[in-house]
């Protein structure tokens, strides 16, 4: 039987939408306030991580949701919580902390985390 878990990840960060090279016009005018500011805006953001897998019979877990919270929650202190992502996150200091971006980054640093795991 395949399962899925989610958790939600809850932390405060500040970014600045802007493409390097770009000028402020034409940052602003893409990205309208959210690039306005040289130094950013604040935001809280939520993080859903969703895990799939076959429950194992001996534990009765697809993983044991403690190991998920542990890992993801250092990783993101380590790297979001309390940060200007542009300076403090790479690779944000090159691509722009679109929502989108930050989302495939945060996957791209989680991954690793749970590598050959089970419960």
């Amino acid at each position: 039987m395949h399962l899925t878990i989610s958790k939600r990840f809850d932390f405060e960060s500040s970014h600045r939408l802007a493409v390097n090279g770009w000028s402020e016009e034409q940052n602003l005018a893409f990205y309208g306030r959210e690039g306005s500011s040289p130094h950013g805006h604040g935001h809280n953001f939520s993080a859903y991580f969703v895990f799939e897998g076959p429950v194992e019979e001996d534990t009765g877990m697809m993983i044991n949701v403690v190991v998920i919270k542990d890992k993801v929650k250092s990783m993101i202190d380590q790297r979001y919580d309390h940060k200007y992502i542009n300076g403090e996150t790479p690779p944000f200091d090159i691509i722009v902390p679109s929502p989108e971006n930050l989302a495939r980054q945060l996957l791209n640093d989680t991954m690793p985390l749970f590598e050959g795991m089970s419960a």
